[in-house]
C-alpha cells in the first residue's frame, strides 16, 4: 500500500471467492455469477493485518526452485509469518444470501488460496478460514 504496510491485491480476494463459488448452487442454477454480482470491489488493496489489528510491515524472503516454462530457476517472494488476517470490504448487492458468499469464501481459502505458490498451484501456501464476515 501507499502508506507501506503490506497488503493483498483486492481482485486477488475476490477471484479466490469466485472459484470458491464454484460448485455451489442458487436454487437450481450455478452460484458464481450470482456471487459475482453480489461482490463488488471498494478498494484496490486489502491491508494485512496481525492479531491486534496493526498494520502487518515485516516479511521474510522465501528463495526456492520453480519450473518456468521448461527451465529451473531460483525465486524469492516475501513471505508473512502466521497468523495473519486480511480486512476488506466490498459493496454487497443482494442477489446472492450472505450464507452463499461466506460458504464459497471458505470453500476459495481452503481449495484455492491467495498469492503466490498457494494451494491452488500445488504449494503449501495462502490457505485460509473466513474468520469474520459482516454485512454493514
Amino acid at each position: 500500500m501507499s502508506d507501506g504496510n503490506l497488503c493483498v491485491p483486492a481482485p486477488a480476494v475476490r477471484n479466490c471467492i469466485l472459484n470458491g463459488a464454484k460448485g455451489l448452487k442458487v436454487g437450481a442454477r450455478a452460484a458464481r455469477p450470482y456471487v459475482s454480482g453480489a461482490l463488488l470491489l471498494m478498494d484496490e488493496h486489502f491491508p494485512l493485518v496481525d492479531e491486534n489489528e496493526d498494520p502487518i510491515e515485516d516479511y521474510i524472503i522465501d528463495t526456492r526452485r520453480v519450473v518456468i516454462g521448461k527451465a529451473g530457476i531460483m525465486r524469492s517472494r516475501a513471505m508473512i509469518e502466521v497468523p495473519w488476517y486480511v480486512k476488506g470490504r466490498f459493496l454487497y448487492n443482494d442477489v446472492a444470501s450472505v450464507e452463499v458468499i461466506k460458504r464459497a469464501f471458505q470453500d476459495g481459502g481452503l481449495t484455492m488460496g491467495l498469492l503466490d505458490y498457494r494451494i491452488e498451484k500445488t504449494g503449501p501456501y495462502g490457505s485460509f478460514t473466513v474468520g469474520e464476515l459482516e454485512v454493514i
